[in-house]
């Protein structure tokens, strides 16, 4: 089966690797956001990637779930004609810094989680540029169960420009604190909200 192909402007793929880079540098943290994309003439064509207010670490980022919302609901009120269509839908992407870019467990589950409410493209880039990419869909299977089924993505490129985003990226994470407990006979490192 050939991969599905999603268009993007180069400058929107730099803008995604900016982030990774530029949240890595301020606070050692992944990052995620999502961005818009736009069917037309069966071509598949991302927009301009956004972030919106996370918690971050070294390995994970949640977004706000009131974020989420916000970010959805403006651009369903932006493309009501195009959702009616059939023609919009998202991408989620996010960062795996330092790592190699691939699909972790936790990743495959946030896929899962956004796909039950409607097909969804997904990027992980990492701070070489590299990237995977994918989209999943839910389907009934024969047995009248939803079954979601992933499909693996090349990414198409067009455009180019650098981008500071630090003071954007400074304004929506929240750095989760490290603490570390010890006495003579134990010592633990826990990732703790302070």
């Amino acid at each position: 089966m050939k991969n599905l192909k999603l268009h993007l402007n180069q400058d929107h793929y730099n803008k995604m690797v900016a982030y990774a880079r530029q949240a890595y540098d301020l606070y050692k943290t992944e990052i995620s956001g999502f961005a818009p994309v736009i069917i037309e003439n069966d071509k598949c064509t991302m927009q301009e990637p956004v972030i919106f207010k996370q918690d971050c670490s070294s390995a994970t980022t949640t977004l706000h779930k009131t974020a989420i919302s916000k970010y959805i609901g403006s651009c369903i009120k932006d493309n009501k004609e195009l959702i009616k269509q059939g023609k919009f839908m998202f991408c989620w992407w996010h960062s795996h810094h330092t790592m190699k870019a691939f699909w972790s467990g936790t990743d495959h589950a946030t896929i899962e989680e956004f796909a039950e409410n409607g097909s969804v493209f997904a990027i992980v880039v990492n701070n070489k540029a590299e990237h995977e990419a994918i989209f999943a869909e839910t389907i009934d299977s024969s047995f009248g169960r939803k079954q979601i089924i992933k499909t693996d993505v090349d990414l198409i490129f067009t455009g180019s420009k650098e981008f500071d985003l630090k003071d954007e990226i400074k304004e929506n994470i929240v750095k989760e604190k490290k603490v570390e407990f010890s006495n003579s006979y134990y010592k633990h490192n826990e990732n703790l909200p302070l």
